[in-house]
């Protein structure tokens, strides 16, 4: 099955209104252009905040219930898409750094709740959030078995192999990287993509805010770690790629690499 995916890059302001007014728009121009799964990056609608502990910042946890997500479940159902929507979810048992998965009929697929949280000076994560408790769902959607890593979880490739042993046939990662850190990026998913023999796509968030400048440098890797949708700059833009989902099963079979593994207890 082939599809188009996307990755939205978007500057984000203060202005939270105003990002999601943005964010609908940009991926209605992505669905019009074809895009079947459309992903944003790292919390896509808020100001960066994770560069200091601030008790007020919480004001933006929210459940995956909120009305912020009704304009997000109708553009999924209305143009039969899948929304990646990565979000500050308040839970029951903490708060978490989190990604909603909507499907083609505006019901939710399912959360993923980020199971690495950095504590470095401008990602303050450890402050704000409790480490994810679901470990490493594979979402069954209209559009194929998705998967998702949230930025740091990336430099941990049990969790792409765990996603991959699960059946998963690509994984989005949003990210919010900074400090020119492409290179190390486009290694380390690469290679996640070629041992897991799976499709790959990294969105990263772009602008200034505070002492970062988000970069973003989204981009896609089929399941040989090869590039197939180059990255893009520090612009605000949709970066289209066809998948092959066929492809997934072929190289897997060909490498071996998942038929052989000595699996890990998930």
């Amino acid at each position: 099955m082939k599809i188009k995916v996307a990755g939205i890059q978007l500057t984000t302001t203060a202005h939270i209104d105003a990002n999601l007014k943005k964010a609908l728009q940009l991926a209605g121009h992505a669905a019009e252009s074809g895009a079947r799964i459309i992903c944003f990056p790292q919390f896509f609608h808020l100001p960066w905040f994770l560069h200091e502990e601030n008790e007020e910042a919480r004001k933006y946890a929210v459940t995956k219930e909120d009305a912020l997500f009704d304009p997000f479940r109708t553009l999924a159902e209305k143009e039969k898409i899948v929304l990646i929507c990565p979000f500050y979810e308040r839970g029951e048992k903490g708060d978490y750094s989190s990604a909603v998965v909507f499907d083609t009929d505006g019901t939710i697929a399912g959360i993923y709740r980020k199971n690495h949280l950095p504590d470095l000076p401008e990602w303050r994560e450890k402050f704000y959030f409790t480490p994810g408790d679901s470990g490493f769902p594979v979402f069954e959607t209209a559009c194929g078995r998705i998967g998702v890593q949230l930025c740091w979880d990336n430099f941990f490739p049990e969790g792409c192999r765990t996603l991959a042993l699960s059946g998963a046939e690509i994984v989005f990662a949003p990210t919010a990287a900074a400090y020119a850190s492409q290179e190390r990026w486009l290694h380390i998913l690469s290679a996640n993509a070629f041992v897991n023999n799976l499709y790959l796509f990294r969105v990263n968030r772009i602008g200034h805010d505070g002492n970062l400048d988000f970069y973003g440098h989204s981009f896609c890797v089929n399941p040989y770690g090869e590039l197939i949708a180059d990255p893009i700059g520090m612009q605000e833009s949709i970066l289209l790629a066809e998948v092959d989902l066929t492809r997934v099963a072929a190289a897997r079979e060909e490498t071996g690499f998942l038929r052989d593994v000595k699996k890990p207890s998930l």
